[in-house]
């Protein structure tokens, strides 16, 4: 089962990045159904009808990557989708990766968005960025 299931059935509002045509853009889109979705860019299964969500009403963000620091530094996959769509939200970010992914300090850029937790297979990780 999905691990968003149980936010969709307790009626919670439950959103994933969705690349909206008209815009060109990704946005934030509300998932209403794991059964309402279409492979959109880069394969990434989205709603088929996108409903966009302000990023400033997102509480808690679970957000994958390619590697976290322990600071909380997060590389994505070089798109910025990321960054953008929470740069003007108070969202408590967490990183989620498997342990091999979190690495020494690497380099970040000045909008390279920062995680406040990390979570893996094998431990919680607390950044400095709370």
């Amino acid at each position: 089962p999905k691990y968003y299931t149980h936010f969709l059935e307790t009626a919670r509002v439950v959103v994933v990045p969705g690349f909206l045509q008209k815009s060109k853009q990704y946005k934030f889109v509300r998932l209403s159904s794991e059964d309402n979705l279409n492979i959109g860019p880069y394969q990434i299964p989205q709603p088929l009808k996108p409903l966009p969500v302000d990023s400033r009403s997102i509480d808690l963000a679970f957000l994958p990557g390619l590697a976290f620091s322990e600071g909380g530094l997060r590389v994505g996959y070089g798109k910025g989708v990321y960054d953008r769509l929470l740069a003007d939200t108070d969202a408590l970010k967490i990183g989620v990766c498997f342990d091999f992914q979190v690495i020494d300090n690497f380099n970040a850029e000045i909008h390279d968005l920062r995680v406040d937790f990390i979570i893996t297979e094998k431990r919680n990780i607390a950044t400095h960025n709370i």
